[in-house]
């Protein structure tokens, strides 16, 4: 089975592989948030689930964001004493304060759509 897939496909013809991976990886952030719209558009459109929904994206957003802040200070603490792995908690830790933020985003869209759902669907008096 691995004879019959050819070595072009893992490495590229030129810089020995790294599009591949960075592809790969690209690809894998995009589904990522693609799969975060998804849900969000879901949400937005049910009426039982808002509230809940609101509930856990709020804790969802501060777990993301009380752990890209301590990755950012592990980040911090670990350049400070000479450690190599500073830059990678750092970008770790900005990864999920984007997360966070996106969160955030979502938060107040919905908090609109739910506003603006019991302003105007009222019944008829």
């Amino acid at each position: 089975m691995a004879l019959a897939v050819p070595l072009s496909r893992f490495t590229s013809r030129v810089g020995g592989g790294s599009a591949f991976y960075g592809g790969l990886h690209i690809t894998q952030i995009m589904k990522f948030f693609t799969t975060f719209d998804d849900q969000f558009l879901r949400l937005a459109d049910d009426d039982g689930q808002r509230a809940s929904a609101l509930a856990r994206l709020k804790t969802r957003r501060a777990s993301y964001y009380i752990g890209g802040m301590a990755l950012i200070i592990a980040s911090i603490a670990m350049k400070l004493t000479d450690h190599d792995m500073g830059f990678s908690f750092l970008f770790v830790g900005l990864a999920f304060l984007f997360i966070a933020f996106k969160y955030e985003s979502d938060i107040r869209i919905l908090q609109m759509v739910e506003h603006l759902r019991k302003r105007y669907d009222k019944p008829a008096a």
